[in-house]
């Protein structure tokens, strides 16, 4: 049996569908969460984290934050129920009692060429301001509960966070900032910088998430466009590989055990513009995304783009707990950077937890 994704697609309601699927969400009209279709995944905040949007070519999709996973109402089906993506769409079109076609009767349609890359829009002056202001307010009396949950909480080195201009935003009353940037209340503030140490983007990380906001914020795209990684120095590197990392506080971990890093800011399923960014790091590469699903699939998704980039020289290794900064705060100082090295030896040598070297 054959069916019109693009047909099926315009005759799904998502929302409904997240509702069937899911159960009955919270909030309403863009506001509206609903839990995550991840099977066996917790909800650990206040609020659910998948929301439903309209892309550019007027097509419903979904992400839910927590996991980093999202697509259309066939990828939400294929993965709340764990039916194939044949199986899916048959499933949809008996909902959408559309009937399927034969291919016979199905006009060839040109495969359209790659997507044009979007112009990349230059951090405005208002980004670099406000990233100047809370790197240096981190450090001043205002910034001191920001600060106590970097280094008390997740126990992040200080000089880690200095030398990578990490800041603390107190909120849109004590620190004034210009529209489409960050302004739900206190939060660290993660830039990413270029080679010059300027903020080139950066994203908010709320300490109290607002209801109905995810835990991470972006300025609008006319302060300047995602840079999709961060590259994070460690204080006193070592000579050891590049490491990987889903999101900036898993590699400013990474940074205080003396390890070159590189944050994935949004790593669900990595691109291949940032994997070949990544590829002209020189030395062996360490992808350590998160021990969940999602990031299973994402550090794959990764592995495969930089093969294809020429990378050969890439381990994989999985956290023993959710992630890289879970495991610092789990073992202490010390005993991760020791955990972490051996990690990465056994990996080497195709002997550890984890996929060992990549080979194209």
């Amino acid at each position: 049996m054959y069916y019109d994704r693009d047909d099926l697609l315009a005759r799904t309601d998502l929302a409904a569908l997240a509702d069937d699927l899911l159960g009955w969400h919270a909030g309403n009209g863009r506001s509206a969460r609903w839990p995550s279709p991840v099977p066996d995944h917790s909800q650990t905040g206040r609020t659910p984290p998948m929301s439903i949007f309209t892309d550019r070519r007027g097509v419903e999709r979904w992400t839910c934050f927590a996991t980093g996973t999202g697509g259309t109402a066939i990828d939400l089906v294929t993965v709340a129920t764990g039916r194939r993506v044949a199986e899916a769409m048959a499933w949809l079109a008996d909902r959408a009692h559309l009937q399927p076609e034969t291919r016979d009767r199905v006009a060839p349609r040109p495969r359209p060429g790659p997507a044009p890359e979007p112009p990349v829009v230059l951090p405005s002056d208002a980004l670099r301001t406000y990233v100047d202001s809370c790197a240096r307010i981190l450090w001043q009396p205002a910034g001191d509960r920001i600060l106590r949950w970097l280094t008390d909480e997740r126990l992040l080195d200080p000089d880690v966070l200095r030398l990578n201009r990490v800041g603390a935003d107190p909120g849109p009353v004590k620190l004034p900032r210009a529209a489409g940037l960050p302004r739900q209340g206190p939060a660290a503030v993660f830039p990413a910088l270029d080679a010059a140490a300027q903020p080139v983007y950066l994203q908010a990380r709320y300490l109290h998430p607002p209801t109905g906001r995810g835990k991470y914020d972006n300025p609008t795209s006319a302060h300047g466009s995602n840079s999709r990684l961060a590259v994070i120095e460690p204080a006193c590197p070592n000579d050891g590989p590049t490491i990987i990392a889903e999101g900036v506080p898993d590699a400013l971990t990474a940074a205080g055990a003396g390890y070159r890093s590189i944050a994935v800011l949004g790593a669900a399923l990595p691109d291949r513009r940032v994997a070949e960014r990544i590829a002209n790091r020189e030395g062996l590469l360490v992808v350590a995304f998160d021990a969940d699903q999602a990031g299973r699939t994402g550090s794959g998704r990764l592995r495969d783009l930089l093969a294809h980039a020429g990378r050969t020289d890439v381990l994989d290794i999985v956290p023993p707990v959710a992630d890289i900064n879970t495991w610092v705060i789990d073992q202490g100082d010390e005993s991760f950077a020791l955990q972490l090295r051996m990690t990465i030896g056994l990996a080497a040598s195709g002997r550890g937890r984890g996929h060992g070297r990549s080979i194209a």
